[in-house]
């Protein structure tokens, strides 16, 4: 049991590239949030966001210190919160872009969904799903059983 608590290596070098790739992409969006009068410092598809930049550093940084504790039983914490905090910000930029598109439904202006589709966040839940999949049947292992109440 124990063991299977621990992340293996190939898991770890999987967590250390989904780090890096939100390390880059939140490093580039905070930058160009911050630098603005730079012209266009990030590619089309990485928008300029202050905020955005520095939860997809966070969500990085913890994919990085779960790899960096690989053979230790908090690796497997560290993935879990990352991976979570991946899905709770990917979902939260899908409910943006929807509340977006009945905004102007409603107003009746146009609407171009693919600028809020585009966002990383959204397409980088798609890796992190396996060590999310993982990580999640792993805490539930974890889960203490039910006592019985006494009356």
């Amino acid at each position: 049991m124990a063991e299977a608590l621990r992340l293996n290596r190939g898991i770890a070098i999987y967590a250390a590239f989904i780090g890096v790739l939100y390390l880059i992409i939140g490093l580039i969006e905070f930058l160009s949030g911050l630098t603005p009068h730079l012209g266009e410092l990030p590619p089309g598809w990485i928008p300029r966001d202050i905020f955005g930049g520095l939860s997809a550093i966070v969500i990085g940084l913890l994919y990085i210190a779960s790899t960096t504790s690989w053979r230790r039983y908090e690796s497997m914490g560290y993935l879990l919160v990352a991976t979570l905090l991946s899905a709770i910000f990917a979902v939260l930029y899908l409910l943006i872009a929807g509340a977006n598109g009945l905004d102007s439904l409603i107003v009746g202006e146009g609407w171009s969904w693919m600028e809020d589709v585009s966002r990383p966040e959204i397409w980088l839940l798609l890796p992190s799903l396996p060590p999310l999949i993982l990580s999640w049947r792993m805490a539930m292992r974890l889960k203490p059983e039910a006592a019985p109440r006494e009356a």
